[in-house]
């Protein structure tokens, strides 16, 4: 589990390299699916962690991901 820091976050506080160079979504998802790598196993994402760069590097890693879409119309 981890946390997620949200406009609050301390100012002070430094920021995680890997959250500049691919993006905070990306970097938490390939954060929390580390330890499934190689393993083949699918993770369910809600469409807040649908980030088609994230998947394309999650099945890289040998890890299946299935996503949720919705039509931009509901957004």
């Amino acid at each position: 589990m981890e946390i997620v820091e949200g406009k609050d976050r301390l100012k002070d506080k430094p920021i995680d390299p890997n959250d500049r160079l691919v993006g905070k979504t990306r970097a938490l998802l390939l954060r929390l699916c580390k330890s499934l790598y190689t393993s083949g196993k699918v993770v369910i994402l809600d469409s807040g962690f649908c980030v088609l760069k994230a998947i394309i590097v999650l099945r890289q890693k040998g890890v299946f991901a299935s996503a949720l879409i919705k039509k931009r119309k509901y957004w």
